[in-house]
C-alpha cells in the first residue's frame, strides 16, 4: 500500500471526519435540490480520489466518501426513484488494493440495500489525470444535467488539465475541492530558495495551477482566489472556503473549497453548514457562534 493510502487510513485524523460530514451535509440538500428542479433524469456523482469506501475515525472505520454518497442516496430512495432518475456514481483510485476494497463495498451496499435500478456504480483504477481524459467523453450525458464533484487529492495529485476536463463537462456541477495549501506551501518555498529538489516543486506546482497561474510567494499560495479565481471563478462559479487547521496547532492544513452557480447554495447553504462547522473545532467548541463566523465568510466571484 503506498504512503498516501496509508495515510487515508490513518485514524488520527479529525480534520479528515470534519470533512467526510460537510460532504454529507451537502449530499442530502444537493439531492433534494435536484430532486425537485432537475430537467435530466441523468445525474452524475464523481469521486476522484475514492479511496477503500472507509476512513479511520476517532472511535474506529467511518464510511468514506464513496459510502457517504450512497448512504445519503439510499435515505432518499423513495424521492428519487419516484422521478425515473438514474444516479450514476463514477469512483476513481489509483491505489489497486484499495480499489479492491472499495469494489466490495459498494457492491455489497448496493446489494444489500436494493439499489441497482436507481445508481449505478463504476470503479476506475488508475492514475486521475491518466483515467479522466479517456473516460469523460464516454460518459454519455444531457446538457445541464445535475452533477456532484468531489476532488480529494493527496497533495498535488490532479493537473490543472485533467481538472478543466471535468468542469468543461456538459453538466451542471457543483464542486467539493480539497485544496493542500500545505503541500503547496512547501513546493512554492522550495522552489523560491532553489533548494535540492526546486525543478520537481516547480514541475508539480505548474501542472497543479497551470503554467500561467503558478504562486511566486507564500501569500500567493494561501490565497484562495490564486486557484479558484482561474479555475471556478473564471467559469462563473461562485467558490466559499473553509479553512482547515491541523488538529495540534493553529495553522492552515487545506482548504475545502466548495463552487457552484446556483447563489442559494453558494451564498446560503453552503455558507451555513461551513459555520456550523467552524464552531466545532474537532471536539472542542469555539468562542464564536456560527452566526460570527457566517458573517466573516467570504464568497469569490468574477469580478
Amino acid at each position: 500500500m503506498s504512503k498516501a493510502s496509508r495515510f487515508r487510513t490513518n485514524p488520527h485524523r479529525p480534520q479528515t471526519e470534519k470533512k467526510l460530514r460537510i460532504l454529507r451535509k451537502y449530499m442530502g440538500p444537493w439531492l433534494d435540490i435536484w430532486s425537485k428542479t432537475a430537467k435530466s433524469s441523468e445525474w452524475f456523482v464523481v469521486d476522484v480520489f475514492a479511496g477503500s469506501g472507509t476512513s479511520g475515525g476517532h472511535f474506529g472505520p467511518i464510511s468514506g466518501s464513496p459510502l457517504v454518497i450512497l448512504e445519503e442516496v439510499e435515505r432518499r430512495r423513495a424521492k428519487l426513484a419516484s422521478g425515473h432518475r438514474h444516479i450514476n456514481v463514477v469512483l476513481i483510485e489509483k491505489d489497486a488494493a484499495l480499489a479492491d476494497e472499495l469494489t466490495a463495498r459498494t457492491t455489497a451496499f448496493i446489494d444489500e440495500h436494493g439499489l441497482r435500478d436507481l445508481v449505478s456504480v463504476s470503479i476506475h483504477r488508475g492514475d486521475c489525470n491518466d483515467v479522466l481524459p479517456v473516460l469523460l467523453p464516454t460518459l454519455a450525458s444531457t446538457d445541464g444535467a445535475p452533477a456532484l464533484l468531489f476532488v480529494d487529492p493527496c497533495n498535488t495529485d490532479i493537473s490543472r488539465a485533467t481538472f478543466e476536463t471535468l468542469l468543461d463537462m456538459p453538466w451542471r456541477e457543483d464542486v467539493l475541492f480539497n485544496y493542500m495549501v500545505s503541500a503547496v506551501k512547501r513546493d512554492v518555498g522550495c522552489m523560491i530558495a532553489a533548494k535540492r529538489g526546486s525543478e520537481a516543486a516547480s514541475e508539480r506546482l505548474g501542472r497543479f495551477f497551470g503554467p500561467d497561474d503558478v504562486p511566486v510567494s507564500q501569500d500567493q499560495a494561501e490565497n484562495p482566489g490564486t486557484l479558484g479565481g482561474p479555475l471556478f471563478c473564471s467559469r462563473g462559479h461562485k467558490v466559499v472556503v473553509f479553512y482547515m487547521e491541523y488538529p495540534s496547532r493553529h495553522e492552515i492544513q487545506y482548504q475545502l473549497m466548495f463552487a457552484s452557480k446556483n447563489d442559494t447554495v453558494s451564498k446560503k447553504i453552503v455558507p451555513e453548514i461551513f459555520a456550523k462547522e467552524y464552531t466545532d473545532r474537532y471536539g472542542q467548541p469555539t468562542i464564536f457562534g456560527a452566526d460570527e463566523f457566517l458573517v466573516e465568510m467570504k464568497i469569490l466571484e468574477r469580478m
